[in-house]
């Protein structure tokens, strides 16, 4: 049987591995929203509004014909930044040389990181009650990652981190949908490094597994989530939602938070358990604040658009405790985009083009059912810098799911 350690372990060596700890955390990115800029609190209205708005799930079908049920095998997700493939190629290739070596010589290789993920999310929508929508589901994910600093080519800054939980969405909704809420629970196992390590030991699977044996957190939480969605009229006029994920159900003193480089008490999901890395980031996923205005102005009887404004990670301060990551530039919290889909907007669309704008940076993403399967394909850029200045990581998502 497939587990945490065995993906995690299993991307590290079949790849290779990306730290960049001043990232955003974000430990599940949803494809559809994620072409869009990221912006899906006001305009989720399918399996996607798990991660984003779980409000959301009252909205995969109009209220009154929700009946039956939707269940979505196997929602896999795989992905990569366009520098994987050199940097995989020079770590693989290294041979004899030591990869320091390799990596001081490369034309630029030590600023380019690596980043990979493999994520799978079968998940069922159900109605209970005509007005009590739900969704159930569990779900794999594992991003790892590595930096090496051509001016340092000696260490490697490496962060691999592999969940596997399950998701319980419970909703209520009027019979307009016109105002839809929704609380979901999320027990996750966590299975991370994040750490520097050896650059050479990337090239050397004992060496990898040692560093996993000596440096992994290997732990538990249960996080909760809670969303609401509120339009004005109907869909063509505005939706305003709203979202907390990771409700502060405990808080951690002491995280080093790599945008304000101060050690503060952060609240959120917390995580117990063994840890081998205690100042590791993913000892906490941090309470998730986020806003959202979407409107679906139609063109014509076939074409809608959807425009959609979040504002995330919005940080709440009472006394020394902080509710989200404070000292993350404002820029960085906006994302937005447009979504161009055929079919009606009261359901999610069969086929759709998303543009938009994720912390600065360009986004896109196609979308297509064939049959009982849909396809999708997204390209985003990450802020992989703590700083005003920015520095884009490109990346890709594919994703395939059949319907029943």
């Amino acid at each position: 049987m497939l587990t945490a350690r065995h993906g995690i372990i299993a991307a590290i060596l079949c790849t290779a591995p990306q730290l960049l700890a001043q990232e955003i955390p974000e430990h599940y990115l949803a494809p559809g929203p994620t072409g869009s800029g990221g912006a899906g609190v006001a305009s989720a209205n399918d399996d996607d509004a798990i991660w984003t708005n779980p409000a959301g799930v009252a909205r995969v079908r109009k209220a009154r014909s929700r009946t039956g049920t939707r269940t979505k095998i196997p929602n896999l997700v795989l992905g990569a930044n366009s520098n994987s493939r050199a940097f995989y190629g020079t770590i693989s290739g290294a041979g004899n040389s030591s990869v320091e070596d390799l990596v001081a010589n490369s034309d630029g290789l030590g600023e380019k990181p690596f980043w990979v993920r493999a994520a799978m999310f079968p998940v069922t929508l159900v109605s209970l009650a005509p007005s009590s929508p739900a969704a159930f589901g569990v779900y794999m994910n594992s991003v790892t990652s590595a930096y090496i600093d051509s001016a340092a080519p000696s260490d490697a800054q490496v962060t691999a981190i592999s969940d596997i939980g399950g998701v319980i969405t419970l909703g209520q909704t009027n019979r307009s949908n016109r105002f839809s809420s929704a609380m979901q629970i999320r027990p996750i196992y966590r299975y991370s490094l994040e750490n520097t390590i050896p650059s050479n030991d990337l090239a050397n699977r004992s060496a990898l597994q040692h560093q996993f044996t000596a440096l992994a957190n290997k732990a538990t939480a249960v996080a909760i989530d809670a969303g609401a969605l509120f339009t004005m009229a109907d869909y063509w006029f505005p939706t305003f939602g709203v979202s907390i994920l990771n409700l502060p159900l405990g808080c951690k003193d002491g995280y080093l938070n790599p945008f304000t480089e101060k050690r503060q008490t952060i609240c959120g999901t917390k995580f117990t358990g063994d840890f081998g890395s205690p100042d590791a980031m993913s000892t906490l996923d941090p309470t998730d604040i986020r806003a959202g205005v979407a409107i679906s102005p139609r063109f014509g009887r076939d074409i809608t658009t959807r425009f959609s404004v979040d504002i995330h990670h919005y940080a709440y301060a009472s006394g020394s405790h902080y509710y989200g990551l404070p000292g993350i530039e404002a820029g960085k919290l906006l994302h937005a985009g447009v979504e161009i889909f055929s079919g009606s907007p009261l359901e999610p669309a069969p086929y759709s083009l998303r543009l938009g704008t994720n912390q600065g940076f360009f986004t896109y993403g196609i979308e297509g059912r064939i049959g009982y399967m849909t396809l999708a394909y997204v390209s985003y850029g990450q802020d992989t810098s703590a700083k005003t200045k920015r520095s884009e990581d490109r990346r890709s998502l594919v994703s395939l799911t059949g319907e029943f």
